[in-house]
């Protein structure tokens, strides 16, 4: 397929890929609009070198776009959602809030990210594919490991991650609220 032929197709779907994740795309994920668009192309071109043009019929391309869009989209949040409920998971050992006197404490993603960063390869790697959205099954093919070994590493990385974040108890601070 030549770039001029792609571009055209581009072109005459745009409509049903934007509508399409205008429609399934999280309001907190707006910004990726552009993002979605490009991996659903991405997987429109994957498919017609995979299969062939003829795979495709002309008439059936802004609905089978439009699927893709939204799968797209999908994936998009669980990813969104996954890092999140990562975070939260992580929290959860702190109970510090962001006006309080530890405000400085106050897991943001940047401290998850700086934490990510002191683990060894393999866990780093495990971090990111997990963030990125994948399931477990999904990360023991990628990685070529059993669905236990995934896992078990998955809570050793939770394990890791909170002792990281964990914020310590200053013993010459005194709580005299309680």
């Amino acid at each position: 397929m030549t770039e001029a032929e792609f571009a055209r197709i581009v072109a005459s779907t745009k409509k049903a890929v934007l509508a399409a994740i205008r429609t399934w795309l999280s309001n907190e994920l707006i910004d990726h609009i552009d993002d979605v668009a490009q991996e659903s192309y991405i997987r429109l071109f994957r498919f017609i070198e995979a299969k062939g043009k003829a795979a495709l019929r002309e008439e059936s391309m802004n609905a089978f776009l439009y699927t893709i869009a939204k799968n797209e989209s999908l994936k998009y949040n669980r990813q969104y959602n996954q890092s999140q409920w990562m975070i939260k998971d992580l929290s959860q050992a702190q109970t510090v809030t962001q006006d309080g006197p530890d405000a400085d404490h106050f897991l943001d993603q940047t401290d998850l990210k700086t934490a990510i960063a002191e683990l060894d390869a393999g866990m780093q790697q495990l971090a990111g594919l997990h963030l990125r959205g994948y399931q477990h099954d999904e990360i023991a093919a990628l990685l070529q490991i059993p669905v236990g070994t995934v896992k078990s590493r998955m809570h050793r990385l939770r394990k890791q991650l909170q002792s990281r974040l964990t914020v310590q108890e200053d013993p010459d601070h005194v709580n005299l609220t309680a």
